[in-house]
């Protein structure tokens, strides 16, 4: 029988287990691993250049077509349930037009706004039934080549009805977000006689991903102003509180007193109102936290109705326009569950 050496016989130390020791276990290990590699996966999706090509890679008609489409109808909304003639209404030495008005010396009459508005819901319903017919898949025809130039004028329409009710010294941001966010869309082109909803080239791509980049931007700042202007005492402090009270709740003033009684109620709203608008960018970023993002966005200004009876509904619409399009999987949805051959809508990413 042969000995065998001593150090061979005699149980090695554990090097983890060692007073004083650097190594770390294989879970440490695995866990220091997976930090670096999600801080790295991160850092490549900020990355500028990755960014930038995200930004202009080529994507479907269809989708555009489709963010064109809602659009449309949500700034038709804002054209249908606004009561622009009240403007008539306002004296003559309170109008101050906004700088994009700034041509403008007196107030437009009666006759003016609403040659304005029925141009703008003729040119909505153009605009929304010619991108629609080509969103849903059906060969490209020349009359859709209206679609863009409908949609100019759409926006158009709405820029100067809701320019001339802000005109009163006071610039009004309800429309702000729509006005911005359909900007990509009147730069975009118009498809061909021919084209076809899969057809998949840069100028279809860049406009959806602008919307939802501009979209992420407009939040954040909204977010950052309030951290730039108050800090977190927005947030841990009785802002809120003092902000309900103020307000004119839709449900009533008794059940908004109590609740803005609950100091860590209100800042809780705030903090919830203040994180969304900060991270917006990055729960865009990816598909799967835009549909978070936008129910969101949805409960918060729900919340802003309740409590302070503003009605930011046209953001809510602008939002869910401009998410729906970069968050669908393929155009079974728009085809009625049929597939196409040419390949699904896109990945919206």
């Amino acid at each position: 029988m042969v000995d065998r050496p001593k150090s061979d016989t005699q149980p090695r130390p554990n090097p983890a287990s060692t007073p004083g020791s650097t190594i770390s276990t294989p879970g440490a290990e695995s866990s220091t691993l997976a930090a670096f590699g999600g801080a790295s996966t991160l850092f490549r999706w900020l990355d500028p250049r990755r960014l930038d090509r995200r930004l202009v890679a080529p994507g479907p008609l269809g989708r555009l077509s489709l963010l064109r489409c809602l659009l449309a109808v949500v700034i038709g909304v804002r054209l249908v349930l606004r009561r622009w003639w009240v403007m008539t209404e306002r004296p003559a030495d309170a109008f101050i037009p906004v700088p994009v008005l700034s041509w403008l010396s007196d107030q437009p009459g009666l006759a003016a706004i609403g040659a304005v508005w029925v141009v703008g819901v003729a040119a909505v319903t153009v605009a929304a039934w010619t991108s629609w017919s080509v969103a849903r898949g059906r060969l490209a025809e020349r009359r859709d080549r209206l679609a863009g130039p409908a949609f100019v004028v759409a926006w158009l329409s709405l820029v100067v009805l809701a320019g001339l009710w802000g005109s009163s010294g006071k610039i009004l941001h309800n429309d702000i977000l729509l006005i911005a966010l359909c900007t990509p869309v009147v730069l975009a082109g118009t498809p061909r006689a021919g084209d076809r909803s899969s057809d998949v080239e840069g100028r279809w791509g860049w406009p959806p991903r602008a919307a939802l980049a501009l979209l992420g931007v407009v939040y954040f700042l909204t977010g950052f102003q309030k951290l730039r202007h108050s800090g977190l005492e927005w947030v841990f402090s009785s802002n809120m509180t003092w902000v309900i009270r103020q307000g004119n709740p839709r449900i009533g003033e008794e059940l908004s007193r109590s609740i803005a009684d609950q100091l860590w109620f209100t800042q809780a709203l705030a903090g919830g109102a203040l994180l969304l608008e900060v991270l917006a960018p990055l729960l865009l970023l990816v598909r799967p936290t835009r549909l978070v993002f936008a129910a969101s966005a949805t409960l918060m200004h729900l919340s802003i109705w309740a409590f302070l009876g503003l009605d930011y509904y046209g953001w809510v619409l602008t939002v869910w326009a401009v998410v729906i399009p970069m968050t669908l999987v393929g155009d079974r949805v728009l085809t009625g569950g049929r597939r196409r051959t040419g390949g699904p809508l896109a990945s919206g990413r």
